[in-house]
């Protein structure tokens, strides 16, 4: 089915003259590095490409070329097609990707190309494999299909693609296909040594401060096998911190001896909290987050709750303790 898929967009592609690729929010690794090579393949070929992201690029991706030409919703046309074709990358609900009304505006059809297990095939033409460790690693696949030549610029962001969502090549699909995958884009001209200190080695001092505070305040079962931190806005508001600043910490919670789901509640303003999942088997953080209404990957998934830090804290800790019967007690966060 993904072979027929895949010719189907790379056709499509083939035979329009404008694109436009959309991000989803609060834009990561992998879908900028996506939205990015696969914008710059298309420019190659003599497509007119625009990229779309429902927010500004984070800092950690502006070294990518085409990042600074990323543009806003507001900068769409009110009237008319902006393209003939709209693609959707690492978007596992069109809600998360300006929504299904504004997409189908865009441009006729639809690509949703995509590797979340619980993506509902919201495009005219949908190429969905959960199996992928990143959508970069999919669209490798895809210039092979139609064609077109890897280029410099395009193979350093689809290795920013996978990489994001393998956290280094550590986790997910990590078989001798992604490292083959890796030394080729390599050969490209890539310097991974400078790819690494930009994705992990180029932190703000508010994202050392927050990471700080969250270690202090880290509480587990008494297996020892689920750890989590309860991040409050006001602690935020005090440091300064934005959104971005959060990224990652919940990988410093796993990255403790034994732990094998990690969780991070960080509330927001509105008092909504996003719950981000990180797990190792036999915990499963996809399957967790989609009975919270969210969603994921098996090693690497999401949810927002409402209701504030308590209530997403009791929806959580019931759906652990019922799916793999670990109690979570929770302490004062005063203390």
């Amino acid at each position: 089915m993904s072979d027929r898929e895949r010719v189907a967009v790379a056709e499509a592609l083939t035979q329009a003259h404008r694109v436009a690729v959309v991000m989803h929010v609060l834009p990561d690794g992998d879908t900028t590095g996506a939205a990015l090579g696969l914008a710059a393949l298309l420019a190659a070929q003599g497509k007119s490409v625009a990229v779309v992201s429902p927010e500004p690029v984070l800092p950690a991706f502006r070294f990518l070329p085409g990042s600074a030409d990323v543009r806003t919703p507001a900068d769409l046309p009110l009237r008319g097609p902006a393209a003939d074709v709209v693609v959707t990358v690492d978007c596992g609900d069109p809600g998360r990707c300006l929504g299904p009304v504004l997409l189908s505006s865009l441009a006729p059809v639809v690509i949703n190309i995509d590797h979340h297990r619980s993506n509902p095939r919201f495009g005219d033409l949908n190429w969905v494999e959960p199996e992928r460790a990143a959508v970069g690693d999919m669209l490798v696949d895809l210039s092979d299909a139609a064609g077109w030549p890897l280029n410099p610029a395009a193979a350093l962001c689809l290795y920013v693609s996978v990489a994001s969502d393998t956290e280094g090549f550590r986790f997910g699909s990590h078989d001798s296909h992604l490292l083959e995958l890796g030394a080729r884009l390599v050969r490209q001209g890539i310097d991974p040594d400078a790819v690494s200190r930009h994705l992990w080695e180029t932190r703000p001092w508010t994202a050392a401060q927050l990471e700080g505070w969250v270690l202090s305040h880290l509480e587990r079962t008494l297996s020892g096998r689920v750890a989590w931190a309860r991040l409050p806005w006001e602690v935020q508001a005090r440091l300064g911190a934005q959104a971005e600043h959060a990224e990652g910490l919940v990988g410093s919670v796993r990255a403790l001896e034994g732990v094998q789901l990690a969780l991070l509640f960080r509330e927001e303003a509105s008092g909504r909290v996003k719950v981000s999942l990180r797990s190792r088997p036999p915990f499963d953080a996809g399957a967790l987050a989609a009975q919270l209404g969210g969603g994921g990957h098996r090693h690497s998934a999401a949810a927002e709750l409402g209701g504030g830090l308590d209530q997403a804290g009791r929806q959580v800790r019931d759906a652990v303790a019922h799916a793999y019967g670990e109690r979570m007690a929770w302490t004062d966060l005063s203390t």
